[in-house]
Parts: C-alpha cells; sequence; structure tokens
C-alpha cells in the first residue's frame, strides 16, 4: 500500500469523534500504567491529535523520493523536499503540543482533501492513463486550432512536431494544481455559494494548462529557446 493511504487514514480517522467510551479506556490507560502522557489530552475536541502520526508518515513519504532525485542530479527538487519533509515533522510537533485545533484541522482537512482527489489518477492506471489521453488529445486540438499541425501517438500519448517529440505525462495534466486548489476551497470557511463560486476556477486551470501544454510543444517542436 502506497504510503500516502496510511497517511491519509491516519488524516480521516483525526477527523472520527472516538465517543465518551474510547476516552475512557484513554484514561484507564493512562492511570494504569502511566505512559503515553500526552493521551490525558485526548479528549473528543482533542482526538485530532491522532492527525500528528499522519504528518509524521508524510515526512517520511517526501524523504523517499531524495533518492530518485539525486540519481537524477535534481538538486533543487532536494532541498524543496528536505524542507517539505521537515515542515510536515515541525506540524505534527506543533499538533502534539499546541491546542489551536481549528488551525490544524484545516490544514490536515486541506491535505486530506487534495490527496483524496489527487491519488486515484496517481494510483489506479485506467483513471491515470483516460487522463492523460483526454489531455493529450486535446492539446493536439488546441494545437491543429492555431494551425498547428502535429502527430500523435496515442500509444504512448506522445506528441510529434517537427520531428521531436514531447510526451504527455501525468505532471503535464495539471490535476496537482486542481487538487490542491479544491482541496484549499473545502477546508476555507466560507459559505457554500462562495466556495461553489470559487470552483469556476478548477476547470480555468484546466484550460490554461492546455494552453502550457501546447506553448512548450510549439516552443521546443521550433526550437525557439535554443542558444549558441
Amino acid at each position: 500500500m502506497n504510503i500516502i493511504w496510511v497517511v491519509l487514514i491516519f488524516f480521516i480517522v483525526s477527523f472520527i469523534s472516538p465517543g465518551e467510551r474510547c476516552n475512557k479506556i484513554f484514561d484507564f490507560v493512562q492511570r494504569k500504567w502511566n505512559i503515553f502522557a500526552w493521551l490525558e489530552r485526548l479528549k473528543i475536541s482533542r482526538w485530532y491529535k491522532i492527525s500528528s502520526v499522519g504528518w509524521l508518515l508524510f515526512s517520511v513519504y517526501w524523504f523517499s523520493l531524495l533518492s530518485e532525485y539525486f540519481e537524477g542530479d535534481d538538486y533543487v527538487n532536494v532541498v524543496l523536499t528536505v524542507l517539505v519533509g521537515f515542515l510536515c515533522i515541525l506540524i505534527a510537533i506543533r499538533i502534539i503540543g499546541d491546542d489551536k485545533e481549528g488551525l490544524w484541522k484545516s490544514l490536515t482537512m486541506w491535505v486530506t482533501i487534495s490527496g483524496l482527489i489527487y491519488l486515484p489518477f496517481s494510483e489506479i492506471p485506467v483513471l491515470k492513463d483516460t487522463l492523460i489521453s483526454i489531455v493529450t488529445n486535446q492539446t493536439v486540438s488546441l494545437l491543429e486550432l492555431f494551425g498547428v499541425h502535429t502527430q500523435l501517438v496515442s500509444a504512448t500519448n506522445t506528441i510529434l512536431l517537427n520531428g521531436l517529440s514531447v510526451e504527455i505525462v501525468l505532471g503535464c495534466t495539471a490535476i496537482e494544481s486542481m487538487a490542491f486548489f479544491a482541496g484549499l476551497i473545502f477546508c476555507v470557511n466560507a459559505p457554500l455559494k462562495r466556495k461553489l463560486l470559487a470552483f469556476i476556477f478548477v476547470p480555468i486551470i484546466y484550460i490554461a494548462n492546455l494552453f502550457r501544454n501546447s506553448f512548450v510543444i510549439y516552443a521546443y517542436g521550433n526550437q525557439l529557446f535554443q542558444f549558441g
């Protein structure tokens, strides 16, 4: 199982009130063995602190990406990944020691919703392939609309222009950005009408991404930015 699914499970559980019986179990364990001193803080209103485990696992996920970036000499992503990993650890520590429930629950909700939107497309092949195929075909259609004639290799979602090829992958679909923005909309404390209105920006992100793909393919196919 992808560690991100485990992270999301902890996050989702943190939003479920355990009830009075579960609180009595925590109290009994604390009195009987005097372990996990922080358990005494886990009253019904403190159950969200279990999300700290999810944040720690989230940091493990980010650190697990480092070897891939090192192998590709991608040191920018190495630095960013380390920063995000330590940020997750910091959030976990603050959740355990801080009583600002609203702030941490909103942040956890944001990541949870974004993850639930993104992960199916990342981990389920049929959804991933379908989305990539749709974006590939729509990118080709957009280029054709502007008079740029390309060749499409459907089997590999590759677009050819002037003998140069560009493969459309999941990162070219804007699913990360749309999931990120949709999660933000859901967790923000605002009237439903405003939230629905804000969702207009999700298709705008998708359309803008098609133009971005088209520009990249046109620029690369025509070698617009070759110097020397």
